[in-house]
């Protein structure tokens, strides 16, 4: 899921006789294909952090371009 639904974290749980719930986890994949110019990656990462999006990791990897 992607938004800005907050998850309840262990510091936000309320405390006594409620037992710890571990809060579900979401995991979503983004593939991009940019060209190869200055920015391309910035312009991407820049729609998150203005959504205030979290971003855990982030991969680059050249595209295959078929010549050899």
């Amino acid at each position: 899921m992607v938004g800005k639904h907050k998850i309840e974290t262990l510091a936000g749980l309320a405390t006594g006789s409620r037992a710890y719930e571990k809060p579900p986890m979401h995991k979503t994949s983004v593939v991009c294909l940019l060209p190869n110019t200055p920015g391309a990656i910035f312009k991407i990462v820049a729609q998150f952090a203005t959504r205030d999006l979290n971003i855990v990791k982030l991969e680059t990897r050249p595209a295959c371009s078929g010549e050899h």
